[in-house]
């Protein structure tokens, strides 16, 4: 992952991606998979596939809303380190909820690199 993020600042951008993502797909009543998004994060290890993923994610999110490339910069990034994640753990044969959660997440990541989100 990046050596990039302080961990104040690491958890503000979780906090900005749930608040940005996970809380109005509650708030609509289909939250799907990022319902379990909190608590996967909170008793993920530090090298668990879908952080890089989130932070990506995040950062895509907080670039389109502040217009502001070097945060776009990082989503990037942080994207390479999630594909990079996710490789090594389809390669150990990692198959679980954390790869398919980092997957969604880049598709998230994708959609806010590409257009507006």
């Amino acid at each position: 992952m990046p050596d990039i993020l302080a961990p104040a600042r690491s958890n503000d951008m979780v906090t900005f991606f749930f608040e940005q993502w996970v809380v109005p797909a509650k708030l609509s009543g289909w939250p799907g998979w990022l319902q379990e998004l909190p608590e996967k994060y909170a008793a993920a290890s530090e090298n668990a596939c879908f952080r890089p993923a989130l932070f990506a994610a995040s950062y895509a999110i907080l670039a389109k809303k502040q217009n502001k490339e070097h945060y776009g910069d990082t989503a990037r990034a942080f994207y390479v380190s999630a594909l990079d994640s996710i490789s090594q753990a389809l390669k150990n044969n990692k198959f679980g909820d954390g790869t398919m959660m980092a997957v969604a997440l880049l598709d998230i990541f994708q959609a806010c690199d590409s257009s507006s989100c």
